[in-house]
């Protein structure tokens, strides 16, 4: 799979949106290109209050056009040649992938809202996402553990009263904190309900969870 192009240098003006349009909306702040112009676009749509009718005669030319949504995503998600390197397909593409939009449109594709007077929620993208998310959290886990062995791991030959007591449980659970915070997140969570977590104002869970990333870790 190819990377993504740096679009550090692209200015949104090459793109057909230019300058802000005099009283129409206002200059936005960002420094970024892509945001910028994502925002220009919201505030331009909010101010003429017609998104919907501009979605539909987009969607009526991709019919027109013999494409759809899959194959537009699919196209330039770095899967046709011609398209990776385009300047207009880079900044299009960078321009949803650091957008503020980008969060709420993964939650919504995952857990879309009830239809009003409905009780079936869409099926939406829920498998994929789920199957997604468990391979990433499933390759991160494996670097964390990497990160961990020297934390972990004492050679036999060390091993001794004096090298046990010489142990600095804290700083262990910093490092651990600090080289495996997917994994310390995990257990925290698999460990103590958001409930306990409030009622627990005296006990410090660390050790506790501690010695379970330790166990589990082996």
């Amino acid at each position: 799979m190819s990377t993504p192009m740096s679009d550090s240098n692209d200015s949104d003006s090459d793109f057909g949106l230019g300058q802000p349009l005099a009283g129409t909306y206002e200059q936005i702040p960002s420094t970024d290109p892509h945001i910028r112009q994502t925002d220009r676009c919201r505030q331009f749509l909010e101010h003429t209050g017609d998104i919907s009718k501009r979605v539909l005669q987009v969607l009526e030319l991709m019919d027109e056009l013999h494409l759809n949504l899959p194959l537009l995503l699919w196209a330039i998600s770095w899967n046709v040649p011609e398209l990776t390197s385009n300047d207009r397909v880079r900044f299009a593409r960078t321009a949803l992938m650091v957008s503020n939009e980008l969060p709420g449109i993964l939650t919504h594709w995952h857990k879309p809202p009830r239809s009003h007077g409905h009780g079936i929620r869409t099926k939406a993208a829920r498998k994929a996402l789920n199957d997604w998310a468990l391979d990433t959290i499933c390759e991160t886990l494996d670097n964390e553990l990497s990160m961990l062995k020297p934390t972990m791991s004492l050679p036999q030959q060390d091993l001794s009263e004096e090298a046990l007591l010489a142990i600095s449980w804290k700083a262990m659970i910093l490092e651990v904190k600090s080289n495996a915070p997917t994994l310390w997140k995990l257990f925290r969570y698999a460990l103590f309900t958001p409930r306990q977590e409030q009622r627990n104002k005296i006990k410090d869970p660390d050790v506790v969870q501690f010695n379970a990333v330790h166990f589990w870790s082996f």
